[in-house]
């Protein structure tokens, strides 16, 4: 509103989607786009959270000020993590399979935003990035059990990774964190066999377990 002369008039508000619904969108397609816009917004609503900037600047330095503060002071992240984006699309951030995990149990635990919060993932061999994994498997165990977001890198090398909750016949809910980093070798496993490997883990569990 700073910025806004004072002779101007108000032409026409337009509501933007509920939060809920653009993050469903973001997980179940993985929009990367979405993902830093959403964190910017953070930064703006967040701003001393963030470094020394103007009040309410949506930036993504901002933005993932916030989300760092979050996983410390709230969900209770003691040890060292890095995180430079909201998409991810980063080979600098930094995070470990226990650290998600512990995230994604803290959400469990946050009644008012977890029924939202797991509605927002992909449902294995039925929607989203996760429609077309695990085919050729025992659809009537692994079909809609796993609800998670995955994760994308191919440049430096391949990165794939797939976390979220998985709904265990005997167990109940299950937070799992699956992280594959490649390497620069010529040899190196490819993102197919990345992701072939997690979704065989995964119905391994249901089965073995």
């Amino acid at each position: 509103e700073r910025d806004v002369p004072s002779s101007a008039k108000l032409f026409y508000t337009l509501d933007s989607y509920d939060l809920g619904y653009m993050v469903r969108g973001l997980n179940h397609f993985s929009n990367n786009y979405i993902a830093d816009v959403l964190v910017k917004r953070l930064g703006a609503a967040f701003p001393k959270s963030g470094p020394a900037e103007a009040p309410g600047s949506g930036t993504l330095a901002n933005g993932v000020a916030a989300i760092a503060k979050f996983l410390r002071e709230e969900v209770g992240i003691e040890d060292h993590f890095e995180v430079y984006n909201g998409s991810g699309l980063d080979s600098r951030n930094r995070f470990s399979a226990a650290q998600f995990v512990k995230l994604l149990s803290y959400m469990q635990s946050r009644m008012e935003v977890y029924p939202e919060f797991l509605a927002s993932f992909p449902a294995s061999g039925l929607s989203g990035t996760l429609q077309k994994r695990f085919k050729g498997m025992n659809q009537q165990l692994i079909a809609g059990v796993v609800r998670a977001k995955t994760g994308t890198l191919s440049e430096p090398y391949a990165v794939s990774t797939l976390t979220g909750y998985l709904g265990h016949p005997k167990h109940g809910t299950l937070a799992f964190a699956i992280l594959n980093n490649g390497s620069k070798a010529s040899n190196s496993t490819s993102l197919t066999e990345f992701r072939k490997r997690q979704d065989e883990a995964l119905l391994r569990l249901i089965e073995n377990f």
